[in-house]
């Protein structure tokens, strides 16, 4: 998720994106990995255990993350 955002912070300063808008694509990249990646690991017999732990891992660092983005 951090490399995510530090990446989308470069490409968006680069471009000159004003500050609305780049704070709008560093939240939409900080955002945790859908669910739909557990139902997907069902669905295909994957590791629903590893899925399920990396959805929860993403939306805890989403709860910090996000609110740091809003307020820089």
């Amino acid at each position: 998720m951090g490399v995510s955002v530090f990446l989308a912070y470069i490409i968006t300063s680069l471009l000159g994106i004003s500050s609305i808008g780049q704070k709008v694509i560093l939240i939409s990249a900080a955002s945790p990995a859908a669910a739909l990646a557990v139902a997907l690991s069902v669905e295909h017999d994957l590791d629903l255990p590893l899925a399920s732990a990396l959805v929860a891992f993403t939306m805890a660092i989403g709860i910090i993350v996000i609110p740091l983005i809003i307020f820089l």
